[in-house]
């Protein structure tokens, strides 16, 4: 018994002593920050929007959106369109 406990004892200290970093946080900083929009005026029945971005941003399939850039935000069959 008392090997089994020495051995137990060794194995703990031995997983212990491994530098356990937090993989949870670590994935949290590879995630990027979403960016919400508040429309403040009524559109109204609106298929397509201009849009200055103020910062320099990055989409999910990698398009680089550019400070200062105007874009336009259309709706083509259901499907939000970047142009």
């Amino acid at each position: 018994m008392k090997k089994v406990t020495s051995i137990l004892l060794i194995l703990l200290l031995a997983f212990s002593s491994f530098p356990i970093q937090n993989f949870h946080a670590s994935a949290q900083t590879t995630q990027q920050p979403n960016v919400t929009v508040k429309l403040v005026n009524y559109l109204g029945n609106v298929h397509e929007l201009t849009i200055n971005f103020t910062g320099n941003y990055v989409l999910n399939n990698n398009i680089q959106i550019e400070n200062g850039k105007t874009y336009r935000l259309r709706n083509e069959g259901g499907s939000l369109v970047l142009m």
